[in-house]
């Protein structure tokens, strides 16, 4: 017997197939999201379009299978598509890479551009000379971003009215997708890359623009100090023309100083090492052959300007660029700077306004050099005036002693006839004994300025050597002093010494007399009644620098003497002064004692005598005269 089951399995097999369709799509669709990962991951590490295309094209050839894939560029200056990039299945095919298309006579390429997807476009269709070589079918996915369209993606297969699938028109159309994010990141890279090298450029400009304006400012420094430094014009102007040559790379730089009544200019200094010399030459500015560029110097104007052909100023610069700016200040021009330059352009803004600076530089030198000169020779003017003025009392002073002598011992022998006869002792207001005291008093006063004379003109000579004796200060102060107690006490004045037992000076002590002397009259003469004198000393440190060395100072190297007097002060102007010849404080003699203002002018000059120093000091109703003199040499 035989048993059978019959059974329907077509509904199994439909299942199958299907199950095995499905997984073929899968697969397929695995195959192509690799691919697209493979050509998202090339998009993402490079930013070269080379490299992205030729990975994009093979990929895209090999996954679908198609015999040509090429990526095309719109160029808009020649209106045209031109092929960027191609990968062709056959080893050995026809090249399209390079190849133009005009978009004029390419329908399907303008529908591209309005961002529609193109199937089953014959190969003449999109070029005639493609259609010949190249027959078959393409699919044409324009590559666009934000609306705009960057490149066109083609495919090619041969067979003739190729059926293209909806999925290999989407996978190519994901392509295009990413195609479009990497040519749109490339060219933002490039236009970073090109902001980084304008802003590279605009930093390198700017730094060299930076070091310039130092350089600039360090020649601008450099001649401002010799300005300050110097008044030696010829010195300052010699430096500022090399220093402008050497810095702006002039051929030559000239300094022309104009006369006085501006007619002519003379090359005065000049720096052109590989020139034949202009020093010296003189230029007429009335009649100069560039009377358009004198006239905007003498307007305190700068003018730059080409020499072409003859060059009157440097006859061997055939052809130069030439800069000229004026010296002046706001009394007028002075002179003007010239520079010339053969091998590089125009002067620019910055080397023009330095040269500008550089001229007001030198204007100031020029004046204060100028000024200097001026007080110099007022200066010496004054100096020899003064010498024979001083020569002139010298000599009077000599024709007046031996006069002034004989009236002296006149007048002794007078009072001498006149006391023997009894003429004298009448009562004391008698008109003789009036005139005869007058007589002598003034016999006196003369005698003394005749003298005061002649002992500071045998100082300024100093040709007197110095007798030094040691003397004990004390003792010797107490006997100098004593000859004012009688005065003291009539002009009801109190004097108080201040000078300790142990202080010897080795010292002249003849002009140290005469120098306690006269400070001493002084401070009776000045101190009203009631008030004191104080006549001290004591040892000091040298303080003040530059006297002696410092490693040289010696704690007891100076004595200070100090006369003091309450009751008066003398003004802070006039402190300086009351050392200078014949000169008085004007409205200070409140008891109209008189004087010839040669008292401390001999004082000082006794000081500077004695190796000493001697300054006043006056406030609140104190004026004190500070002498020192040094002890012993460190």
């Amino acid at each position: 017997r035989v048993v059978g089951v019959l059974m329907d399995v077509s509904e199994r097999k439909r299942n199958e197939a299907e199950r095995q369709q499905l997984q073929s799509l899968l697969h397929q669709r695995v195959e192509q999201e690799q691919a697209l990962n493979r050509v998202v991951r090339a998009v993402r590490q490079s930013l070269d379009l080379s490299a992205i295309f030729a990975t994009a094209t093979a990929e895209i050839t090999q996954l679908l299978q198609a015999e040509r894939t090429t990526i095309g560029q719109y160029l808009p200056d020649h209106k045209c598509w031109q092929v960027l990039a191609e990968y062709p299945q056959n080893p050995n095919p026809p090249t399209t890479l390079g190849l133009e298309t005009p978009e004029s006579r390419n329908p399907a390429i303008v529908l591209s551009r309005q961002f529609q997807a193109l199937e089953m476009i014959q190969a003449d269709e999109i070029n005639p000379e493609v259609g010949q070589r190249l027959p078959g079918t393409w699919l044409v996915i324009p590559i666009n971003f934000n609306g705009t369209t960057l490149g066109i993606l083609t495919i090619f297969m041969t067979q003739q009215d190729y059926p293209w699938a909806e999925e290999q028109v989407e996978l190519a159309q994901a392509l295009a997708d990413q195609l479009a994010i990497a040519i749109h990141q490339s060219e933002l890279y490039h236009q970073v890359q090109a902001l980084n090298t304008d802003l590279e450029c605009q930093v390198q400009e700017r730094t060299a623009q930076l070091q310039q304006s130092l350089d600039f400012e360090a020649l601008l420094k450099r001649i401002t100090d010799k300005v300050r430094d110097s008044l030696d014009e010829e010195q300052i102007l010699q430096t500022a023309v090399q220093e402008l040559a050497l810095t702006l790379g002039a051929d030559s730089c000239d300094s022309g100083i104009y006369n006085a009544d501006r007619t002519t200019s003379t090359v005065q200094y000049e720096y052109a090492p590989a020139l034949a010399p202009a020093q010296g030459t003189e230029h007429p500015i009335n009649g100069s052959p560039f009377p358009g560029i004198y006239q905007k110097l003498l307007q305190g104007e700068h003018c730059q300007f080409c020499f072409i052909g003859e060059n009157l100023c440097r006859p061997s610069l055939k052809q130069a660029t030439v800069l000229t700016c004026p010296i002046f200040d706001n009394q007028g021009v002075l002179g003007d700077l010239w520079l010339f330059r053969s091998s590089q352009p125009i002067f620019d803004s910055m080397e023009i306004r330095l040269v500008q600076q550089v001229a007001n530089q030198c204007a100031i030198a020029l004046r204060q050099s100028r000024l200097y000169q001026t007080s110099q020779s007022q200066v010496q003017e004054l100096e020899r005036l003064n010498q024979v003025k001083d020569d002139f009392l010298s000599t009077v002073s000599h024709e007046l002693r031996s006069p002034m002598a004989n009236i002296k011992m006149a007048t002794q022998m007078l009072e001498l006839q006149l006391t023997h006869t009894g003429i004298l002792d009448i009562a004391e207001k008698s008109p003789i004994q009036r005139y005869f005291q007058i007589l002598k008093e003034e016999c006196q006063r003369e005698t003394q300025l005749i003298n005061d004379l002649l002992d500071l003109a045998r100082l300024d000579a100093n040709t007197e050597p110095l007798t030094l004796t040691l003397i004990s200060l004390k003792l010797w102060i107490e006997q100098i002093s004593s000859a004012f107690t009688g005065r003291i006490q009539q002009q009801q004045q109190q004097l108080k010494l201040e000078v300790p037992e142990d202080l010897d000076l080795e010292t002249d002590a003849s002009y140290l007399e005469r120098l306690l002397t006269e400070l001493l009259h002084n401070a009776c003469k000045y101190t009203p009644a009631g008030e004191t004198i104080i006549l001290s000393a004591k040892r000091i440190p040298d303080l003040q620098p530059g006297s002696i060395p410092a490693q040289s100072l010696n704690p007891e190297a100076w004595l200070q003497l100090c006369v003091s007097n309450s009751g008066v002060e003398i003004p802070a102007v006039e402190c300086d002064r009351i050392f200078d010849k014949f000169y008085r404080i004007p409205n200070n003699d409140p008891w109209k004692h008189g004087g010839t203002g040669l008292g401390l002018a001999l004082v000082k000059k006794l000081t500077e005598h004695l190796g000493g120093r001697i300054r006043v000091e006056s406030s609140c109703q104190q004026t004190t005269f500070i002498l020192e003199l040094r002890i012993f040499a460190s």
